[in-house]
């Protein structure tokens, strides 16, 4: 799935959660309809392309702020029983601190989800190595090509 897909997918999921009332989905009124989405800047990639962070917030309060790097989402702020807002996600506050290395925060489940033992599997007679991210497993992410076993 390419990377401009993989965001829209997130932001329509993200966009549909955050409409949530308690009328049934027919029922639903113009308040729930009404979203705010803004686009800024955060940060360029080393070879210069620019990440952008989207900031959706509902009528409700709660607020989400993704990436166009990794489908990241970098905060989720929601409201508690008393409407103070809290973020629920861990995340970093600048592209360098994601750039840098960390924990995999707020990043969106790869191309495999779950484990793969020894993070390696065969397709078609090719073999794939993966990272080896959990112990001596692959857990949520992508590939890279092996040359085939020698005969």
């Amino acid at each position: 799935m390419k990377k401009g897909i993989l965001l829209d997918v997130v932001v329509v999921v993200t966009v549909i959660s955050m409409c949530g009332c308690e009328q049934p989905l027919g029922s639903r009124g113009k308040e729930c309809a009404e979203m705010d989405v803004q686009k800024e800047s955060f940060g360029k990639m080393p070879d210069g392309r620019a990440v952008d962070l989207y900031t959706l917030t509902n009528t409700h309060g709660l607020r989400a702020r993704l990436t166009n790097y990794g489908a990241i989402v970098v905060s989720l702020e929601v409201p508690d029983r008393r409407g103070k807002l809290g973020d629920i996600v861990l995340g970093f506050d600048t592209l360098d601190e994601y750039l840098a290395g960390h924990p995999y925060f707020g990043c969106v489940v790869g191309r495999y989800g779950n484990r793969i033992g020894k993070g390696r599997f065969t397709l078609n007679g090719i073999e794939y190595q993966l990272a080896t991210n959990n112990g001596p497993n692959h857990l949520h992410g992508r590939s890279r090509k092996l040359s085939p076993p020698d005969e």
